[in-house]
């Protein structure tokens, strides 16, 4: 099915997307396996077990290295799973068993992380076995503890939660288990598998204590983290809630002074938006907001749902960026902190559709946005007599835009009768201001649709499932038009006015295999080819191929030969597309040499016996750099041992013994053999590094002959100087 959208916002488009990998991310896809791939004809299959025995219903999730996604299945009760309709090309399999299922998640082949994972190679039409053996690990582990206040006081109903620090097992913001305190503070929490955890204590609902986090933390980055191992009961994680402070005040609408504006909630906000504590607004119009730790704030002020009122920050201030900030201290008590709430402005119209009745376009949709670019504003919804009103406006600037119900094809328009925001009127809002009379009339919408593909490092090309296509109007505007690709890359973008259009095609997910491009198939916004549409026509057919970001590479190898004084070059072999650049590091042993950068090497003494390699590394614009190792060389011979002259010590007398002292050779250990000589003849069986003087010495010289040897060196001989003896 293809599926059309449309939207006021970017942030929905990337919102949708988002859930459908999830969805397929966590197997909520109809079928045993969900296929992105069209037209292949290899197979992967494989076996889950756990000590080997099958498991049945392990999640097995099929992906391209760089993590788009291709197929989802569930093993059988055998424990068996089957891919099929595969292109050749490499694959990552991600085993994950339910949630709370004793076994811990893994990638073929027993690796941990995604980032790790090895590559299933399939050829065309081949067949890959990938089985996994999931490490089974009970949890049967517990944390216990305590939880008081400053004072050492029990709190009882805290809530203390357990959160693994590596989310990959249960999923983002997941939490492993929680309990709630008893009269004594005490708590346990049970069924923890063998992990790292942050423990959070929460304060009872309403109560004036603030978050902490153990060890003493009220910083969750910086919690201390606890190991806890298979099967142990981990005691003593005492946590202790401090005072926090208070805030309390009034709410009223200005327009109705000392009656209380009951229903809405009051917000501590910390200089960045984010909320530390909350209270809710009683009857009567007072709040207090607990639990404040120590730092500056502001408030902001929520009117009831569905009330005319506007938003307010402290002190009577339409935004965060103009709020005054105060400081509060752990205990404080702060009061007086009113507010009077002043009467919202509106919007309101009819939206009907050309040469239809009133009411045509019921369900449609009216967004009214903040010129900021703050992200402020509200909605309006067409009723059936066509008419709507956007509620709850701020006073300023406001840009206008009307959709049809979703499914219809009327074309979208911004105020004042524009087709792109960029073109559209503003709307200046005074406080409380009923602005009446903005009406439009929709037309005839136009249309585009496609296919998206993606091209694998080996040439064959697949659906691009989810990928984003975006429009952009030729002055550079994002459109609120948008699409994501289907699972079969077909895509229609429908409800356009007409005008000329530049289409952005970008990949599901932070990391993908596929280079986003424009159409038609260009790197940059400004080399893009318009697209031109008139009231009402269809541009079929706007099909593109997004390349792989993989650069295409070989093994390199170097030539030459491995010898001291001689040079090795680093032969890159064929990579592409395009031109691509290169870098060099040669190795010795398998250990980078300091400065050896270039794509030649002459190796020096410092090499000899060892042997040397190269990496190379790719990169071009637009694509993932790549490195890639050569083949080791042989030992490198050629070396030089560096000797010394020997030197005899002891007494030249007949009976004496005589001492080589052979001096310092090298590098490393040098293997060193002894010749003697009596005069130029050599003296048989002469070859210690010692020699006992006879008789027939007498009148003679003596000399030895030191030989050093080392493997990769070329070996040396060097000659004492000559010795007489006496008598």
């Amino acid at each position: 099915m293809t599926t059309t959208a449309s939207s006021s916002l970017r942030g929905r488009s990337l919102v949708i997307t988002i859930v459908i990998a999830l969805l397929a991310a966590f197997g909520f896809v109809s079928g045993s396996a969900a296929s992105a791939w069209a037209d292949g004809t290899g197979t992967i299959t494989g076996t889950v077990t756990s000590g080997g025995t099958p498991l049945s219903g392990i999640q097995v999730m099929l992906t391209l290295p760089g993590g788009s996604y291709v197929q989802f299945a569930s093993t059988a009760d055998d424990g068996t799973y089957t891919f099929s309709g595969l292109p050749a090309a490499g694959y990552l399999a991600e085993f994950t068993p339910d949630l709370g299922a004793p076994y811990a998640q893994q990638w073929w082949n027993n690796q941990p992380t995604a980032a790790t994972a090895n590559v299933i190679t399939l050829a065309a039409g081949a067949t890959a076995v990938a089985d996994a053996s999931l490490v089974s690990i009970e949890a049967d582990a517990t944390i216990s503890g305590r939880v008081t206040n400053s004072l050492g006081n029990p709190v009882e109903f805290a809530n203390v939660s357990v959160s693994p620090v590596n989310q990959n097992q249960l999923g983002y913001g997941q939490t492993a288990g929680s309990a709630q305190t008893d009269a004594g503070g005490n708590y346990t929490v049970s069924a923890l598998q063998a992990d790292t955890y942050t423990v959070q204590f929460l304060p009872p609902f309403n109560s004036n204590y603030v978050t902490s986090f153990w060890n003493g933390q009220t910083d969750a980055t910086l919690a201390t983290q606890l190991v806890v191992p298979d099967g142990q009961n981990v005691s003593g994680i005492d946590g202790i809630l401090g005072t926090g402070a208070t805030i309390s005040g009034f709410v009223d609408a200005a327009s109705n002074p000392g009656v209380g504006l009951g229903g809405g909630q009051v917000y501590a906000q910390n200089a960045a938006g984010t909320t530390i504590a909350y209270g809710f607004v009683g009857f009567d119009g007072t709040y207090t907001v607990p639990g404040i730790p120590t730092g500056t704030y502001t408030l902001e002020f929520q009117p009831p749902f569905e009330s005319n009122y506007a938003p307010q920050w402290w002190q009577g201030e339409s935004s965060l960026a103009s709020a005054d900030f105060f400081s509060m201290d752990a205990g404080s008590a702060l009061t007086g902190y009113n507010a009077d709430l002043t009467q919202a402005a509106s919007i309101s119209g009819t939206l009907t559709a050309a040469g239809s009745p009133a009411g045509s376009l019921e369900g449609g949709s009216v967004y009214a946005f903040s010129t900021t670019g703050d992200g402020s504003g509200n909605t309006g919804f067409v009723a059936a007599d066509g008419t709507y009103t956007i509620p709850g406006l701020a006073p300023g600037s406001y840009t206008v835009d009307f959709q049809a119900p979703f499914g219809d094809l009327h074309a979208e328009q911004w105020w004042h009768n524009a087709s792109s925001p960029g073109a559209s009127t503003p709307i200046t809002l005074t406080t409380g201001e009923a602005l009446t009379g903005i009406d439009a009339v929709l037309g005839a919408g136009g249309t585009i649709s496609g296919t998206v593909q993606g091209k694998s490092a080996n040439g064959s090309l697949f659906p691009a499932q989810n990928a984003n296509v975006s429009v952009y109007t030729t002055d550079g505007v994002l459109d609120s038009a948008f699409a994501y690709a289907d699972d079969s890359g077909a895509f229609t973008i429908s409800n356009l006015p007409a005008g000329s259009y530049l289409l952005y095609f970008e990949p599901q997910g932070d990391t993908t295999d596929f280079i986003p491009q424009w159409w038609k198939n260009k790197a940059t916004e400004a080399t893009a080819t318009p697209i031109t549409i008139h009231a009402g026509q269809t541009k079929a057919n706007i099909n593109v191929v997004l390349a792989n970001s993989t650069l295409k590479a070989t093994t390199p190898r170097i030539s030459g030969a491995a010898k001291v004084g001689h040079t090795l070059t680093a032969k890159p072999g064929k990579w592409g597309p395009g031109t691509v650049t290169f870098t060099y590091q040669w190795s010795r042993s398998g250990t980078a040499i300091a400065g050896a950068t270039g794509s030649t090497y002459v190796p020096t003494n410092a090499d000899a016996a060892s042997t040397l390699g190269v990496t190379v590394t790719g990169s071009e614009s637009g694509y993932t750099t790549q490195s890639l190792s050569s083949a080791s060389t042989t030992a490198v011979t050629g070396g030089t041992v560096t000797s010394a002259v020997p030197t005899l010590t002891g007494t030249t007398t007949h009976g004496s013994i005589l001492t080589v002292a052979a001096g310092t050779w090298g590098p490393g250990t040098v293997a060193l053999t002894y010749k003697w000589f009596r005069g130029s003849n050599r003296i048989v069986g002469a070859t210690a590094s010692t020699y006992t003087l006879v008789t027939a010495d007498i009148g003679k010289t003596i000399t030895v002959k030191v030989t050093g040897a080392e493997t990769g060196f070329t070996t040396a001989t060097v000659a004492s100087a000559p010795t007489p003896v006496i008598h």
